[in-house]
């Protein structure tokens, strides 16, 4: 039984609703994607620190908001990858406000793998996408 400020007897607040109302459907939900290869999330990080510099929370904000959502990866995760980055000299720690920079070293890198990558890319566009251009739709039966 519930009370008027909507809590049930035993003080725990009534459970929502979950269920969309008769006519309308909820959003698709739309999950994080993984990002399972370290090397790719280096690339990632070289390329938001290029961006723009900052500290690790900045760098985990602006990864989010580049990738509109799709990567979402824990904060502990992007700063152990910044110090990985740091020790291997790809980028530097400001000592006066702590933000992370791309070292020489680290845009020669950084130019290097975007090569790498465009070319994967390319070849598994290549092979995933259909004469008609469109990798999505299902062949008619």
């Amino acid at each position: 039984m519930r009370t008027e400020t909507g809590a049930t007897r035993r003080g725990r607040p009534a459970r929502r609703r979950t269920t969309a109302p008769a006519g309308r459907r909820p959003p698709p939900r739309r999950r994080p994607l993984r990002i399972r290869d370290p090397h790719q999330l280096d690339l990632l990080l070289l390329a938001v620190v290029e961006r723009r510099p900052g500290n690790g929370h900045a760098v985990h904000d602006l990864l989010r908001e580049l990738s509109g959502g799709a990567f979402d990866p824990t904060i502990q995760g992007i700063l152990r990858r910044l110090r990985r980055l740091t020790s291997n000299r790809l980028v530097t720690r400001d000592t006066r406000d702590r933000h992370y920079v791309l070292t020489p070293l680290g845009e020669r890198i950084l130019a290097a793998w975007r090569r790498e990558w465009a070319a994967y890319s390319a070849a598994v566009d290549g092979v995933v996408t259909r004469e008609d251009g469109d990798a999505d739709r299902a062949t008619p039966n």
